[in-house]
């Protein structure tokens, strides 16, 4: 040989250390997954909405503005290499890994929707989570509308 080394590098993460790269945020699942219940598609859409960039308008409207989007979420998870929805979003590959989740869910009738066994983390967000803790050890109603910890 010449001196050269070379090994091997995945081309979508070799400027960023794995840990810090998106993918390994799509990759993870809980072990066991579990029924989605009456509202957990209803959950999948506002977590779509949040990756997506949507994640400060009211839950309603995330969930719409996801169900009018199901036509880029079924065909991102049919060819998402052909269909590149998901890439164009904040969170890509975290986008990709709910498009294949919605995209079994949609694809089973509605009434069997509740049953579908899902290992898909939905990320939780708070306002200001120090002072949620605040609000409510103390009790503090208008504090906890403030923080998004109680209805306002």
């Amino acid at each position: 040989t010449n001196g050269v080394q070379m090994s091997p590098q995945p081309g979508s993460f070799v400027h960023a250390p794995l840990s810090l790269s998106p993918f390994p945020l799509s990759a993870d699942g809980f072990a066991r997954a579990r029924a989605l219940g009456e509202r957990g598609t209803g959950w999948l859409l506002v977590h779509l909405a949040n990756l997506c960039g949507h994640d400060k308008v009211p839950m309603a409207d995330r969930r719409d503005w996801s169900a009018a989007h199901v036509a880029h979420v079924c065909a991102s998870s049919a060819d998402p290499l052909r269909n590149r929805w998901w890439a164009e979003q904040d969170e890509p590959f975290q986008v990709l890994a709910a498009c294949h989740e919605l995209a079994a869910v949609l694809s089973m009738p509605a009434h069997a929707r509740p049953l579908f066994e899902s290992s898909l983390p939905v990320h939780m967000d708070g306002s200001c989570n120090g002072l949620q803790h605040y609000a409510a050890l103390g009790r503090d109603a208008n504090g906890g509308e403030q923080v998004n910890l109680t209805r306002r």
